[in-house]
């Protein structure tokens, strides 16, 4: 089956922008960074550095300023060590002031990358910096760079005029805040800009020049609880967690043939068949993989074994609690050789088994390749071919994690192995246009996930995110690391968290390979059971205990709790200074309504506000005290709405440069 490889972006309505070579930091021998201008895929047409350990950098010089709007990374038809393997990108109009717009990965191998920048500026200079090489131990090489984006004068007047309103609001907001009302309202008028929506414009009138806090409360709630506003602020709250430990056993050092299952809900295990084998099913085995249809049918493909052997395929009816031997060598069908350490997924939308990668058994360098079987037809067809090479479509692999979202159907597949190194990149193939596409050659260069054996990865739909639990890292130096650390990655914008646990005591499982971690989208909770622990004095020490992980941001009904106690907490602190009397009521009322007793930390914040009244009775308050609290309580409000309702969160004065030295100040 022919695929057409697609990276990143490819270059539909980008232009080539021409550009000049004006500088750089080094070069070696014949390898000049004029060679970065020519697409030749020659391994001599090239811009090597020297490996000085300084900064390397080369310079562009768009003939006219332009929009950048990404860069093609050409590469030679060879594939060599000295490739870049991470990469940045500045831009500017004036060189001293370069801003930077791509960090990225490129794969090692001979197929252009299209990276884009984030965001698109307008410049004159591009400044490009190698960071690394495939091989530390060589030179850093860049075969062939293309400028893309725009230099229409209509999609730079309209960048301009972008940037003109963005200014506008910076100006805006600079004046309402330092109280400049007549100003501000000139100039909302005079330049028809609107800084925020109108309800956010409403929320800001009522606030501080109003100081009607019961209204805005009553807008809070309704903008809450019926328009969903507090939405973009929860997915950007880090997660909580909770670990439980469910079960822990002895393991026995020996390949098992028995079957159990276990109840989620009654927390007990349940042995199915101390035999397998004897049952009909299939023999003791280990490094094999199973999953489950839609018609509750568990299948079983692949095992480890040191010889070549038949490829035999099993299933299990959990309804009529029977096994079914599917195929004596599926590899006789049209199906792969005996696999271990190979990835074995369920595509409900297409009713398939999808196989990719593993080890061939009995033969040295060999890689399993992607199949696709349909459980309708009974049908094996091989999807991407493999031959071990970077020629292939998607690297050969094995240890690596895949899993399908059946909204798009697609099928991911990230990290894992490929001889002795730890891969971390991130692909997915379309079940239905059978196309590949590379979403990030290198993941670690975003999160920094120390790469590491047996990775793990589970796929939340609902959530839209993939999550890695990392497990050791095994090589020559035998690393092995403690702490388990859980990565989380949002598969639409590809940006990163991570979630970092402690082991002390036994609050979470240790770190480890071999292991098993899986998603129950029921109870929506992870489970992660067995394996070897990254223990360097337990090296040859089997886990066979059972965790469960369970995640949660806070509700959008606790943020509006948190606005509401903001709101009522400044309205208590104008009450203390202004009306003791009435603030008093309002401590034990309103105020105390919004505070759980219960929780030590909101406890203690409570029980300060009696000190309030005491601290503030022989204080004032003057016009411009109470002005610059209330603005102070807008701003912090406005955190919690999306930023397509409200003022830039930037700053004016963030943007002045302050002299060298304080002397140099005027009027100082």
């Amino acid at each position: 089956m022919d695929h057409r490889m697609e990276k990143e972006n490819d270059k539909k309505g980008f232009e080539t922008l021409p550009y000049e070579v004006v500088a750089w930091s080094s070069y070696i021998s014949n390898f000049h960074p004029q060679f970065i201008k020519e697409n030749s895929q020659e391994q001599s047409s090239r811009w090597s550095c020297e490996s000085s350990g300084l900064r390397e950098f080369v310079r562009l010089e768009l003939q006219r300023p332009a929009l950048l709007k990404a860069v093609m990374f050409g590469k030679s038809k060879n594939v060599n060590n000295c490739s870049v393997r991470e990469v940045k990108v500045y831009t500017g109009s004036e060189i001293g002031k370069m801003k930077l717009v791509i960090h990225s990965g490129l794969h090692n191998d001979w197929v252009g990358e299209t990276v884009l920048a984030q965001p698109t500026t307008l410049c004159r200079f591009v400044e490009i910096e190698p960071v690394r090489p495939v091989d530390p131990e060589f030179n850093m090489s860049i075969s062939y760079v293309e400028l893309l984006g725009s230099n229409s004068q209509e999609a730079i007047e309209e960048y301009r005029h972008f940037c003109d309103r963005q200014a506008l609001k910076l100006c805006l907001k600079f004046l309402r805040r330092h109280g400049y009302e007549d100003f501000f309202r000139k100039l909302l008028h005079d330049t028809n800009t609107q800084l925020e929506m109108p309800v956010v414009g409403s929320i800001y009138s009522l606030l501080v020049r109003q100081g009607d806090f019961m209204a805005v409360e009553e807008r809070l709630v309704q903008l809450g609880l019926h328009q969903n506003i507090f939405n973009e602020y929860v997915s950007k709250r880090p997660y909580k967690f909770e670990w439980k430990l469910l079960d822990f056993e002895q393991w026995q050092q020996s390949e098992l043939g028995d079957f159990w299952r276990y109840d989620i809900v009654r927390f007990a295990w349940t042995c199915i068949s101390r035999d397998v084998a004897a049952d009909n099913g299939p023999c003791a085995r280990s490094c094999h993989r199973l999953c489950i249809d839609r018609n509750k049918k568990i299948y079983v493909l692949g095992r480890y074994c040191k010889d070549p052997e038949p490829n035999d395929f099993f299933a299990y009816d959990t309804k009529q609690k029977k096994w079914i031997k599917i195929s004596a060598d599926v590899s006789l069908e049209g199906g792969p050789k005996l696999l271990y350490d190979h990835q074995m997924v369920y595509w409900e939308k297409g009713n398939s088994l999808l196989v990719h990668g593993g080890r061939i058994c009995g033969v040295q360098q060999e890689y399993g390749e992607f199949y696709q079987y349909n459980l309708s037809t009974r049908i094996w067809t091989l999807l991407i071919r493999q031959s071990g090479g970077p020629q292939d479509v998607i690297p050969s692999r094995t240890a690596h994690s895949i899993f399908v979202c059946e909204e798009t159907s697609r099928l991911y597949i990230f990290g894992g192995q490929m001889e002795r190194n730890n891969l971390a990149d991130l692909y997915y193939y379309d079940l239905l246009e059978h196309r590949v596409v590379l979403l990030d050659p290198d993941c670690s260069i975003k999160v920094q996930p120390s790469l590491c054996s047996s990775q793990r990865v589970i796929f939340d739909p609902e959530a839209r995110e993939m999550r890695l639990l990392a497990g050791a890292r095994i090589d020559d130096s035998m690393t092995f690391q403690n702490d388990p650390v859980l990565f989380i990655c949002n598969i639409d914008t590809l940006k990163w968290e991570q979630i970092s646990f402690s082991v002390s005591g036994s609050d979470a499982p240790c770190r480890r390979y071999g292991h098993q971690f899986i998603w129950d989208p029921i109870t929506k909770q992870h489970f992660v059971s067995a394996g070897n622990p990254g223990l360097v004095d337990s090296q040859n020490l089997r886990l066979s205990d059972l965790w469960a992980l369970r995640l949660w941001r806070p509700s959008q009904r606790k943020v509006l709790q948190e606005c509401i106690r903001l709101l009522r907490k400044h309205w208590f602190k104008e009450l203390a200074i202004t009306d003791p009397l009435a603030a008093y009521s309002f401590l034990h009322g309103p105020l105390r309504e919004v505070y759980d007793i219960n929780d030590s930390c909101q406890c203690k914040q409570y029980l300060d506000f009696a000190s309030e009244l005491f601290r503030h009775s022989s204080e004032t308050l003057d016009q411009q005290s109470i002005f610059r609290m209330r603005t102070d309580l807008f701003e912090t409000l406005m955190e919690y709405f999306p930023n397509d309702m409200k003022q830039p969160s930037a700053d004016i004065s963030e943007l002045v440069e302050l002299p060298t030295s304080l002397s140099d100040l005027p009027y100082l």
